[in-house]
């Protein structure tokens, strides 16, 4: 059906939370389409230009991996409310892949760190913040600081146990790690 819209009208508007949705639409047309990105700024929206990180990379996992990588490296202007949702999808999407069946993330990620022999609770607190932080307004204040450590324990555990995993995420996302 938005095929159809899409080929039938010289303008479409188009609003998704989906990444495949998106890029299916971008893989449609590139010579006349625009992409734009609604960015939340305290009690309003403001449409902005789309990120970089959003049109250069052809999956979302690639896209949470380097705004998480990003803000582990400098938080001090991060938006607290992305960076919490951008970690549960990337823990969830690697948890997917890491451990393909119906167990919910909590468990699958109980699951691989008995496996790596890590302490179990320190990684249920990081799911717990990883959790709560994606569901946060940015009005709510909260110490940035778990959510900080959260990061950081999420990245140096893959890099650690996934190495290639790790290092094939960031040239793909043309960081020198």
């Amino acid at each position: 059906m938005i095929k159809e819209v899409i080929d039938k009208f010289n303008q479409t508007f188009v609003t998704t939370h989906s990444y495949e949705l998106y890029r299916l639409l971008k893989r449609k047309n590139k010579v006349h389409t625009n992409f734009y990105y609604i960015k939340r700024e305290k009690d309003t929206s403001v449409i902005t230009e789309l990120p970089n990180e959003l049109k250069n990379y052809d999956s979302e996992y690639e896209y949470f991996f380097h705004q998480l990588y990003k803000f582990n490296q400098d938080n001090t202007d991060a938006d607290i409310y992305l960076i919490g949702h951008c970690a549960r999808r990337f823990l969830d999407n690697y948890l997917e892949y890491k451990i393909p069946n119906n167990q919910n993330s909590l468990d699958k990620l109980t699951k691989y760190i008995k496996n790596i022999n890590e302490d179990v609770i320190r990684f249920s607190i990081l799911y717990r913040i990883v959790n709560d932080e994606s569901h946060v307004h940015p009005e709510i204040l909260f110490d940035k600081s778990y959510l900080i450590s959260a990061i950081s324990l999420l990245l140096e555990t893959i890099k650690n146990y996934d190495k290639l995993h790790y290092d094939t995420l960031g040239e793909s996302c043309g960081i020198q790690l």
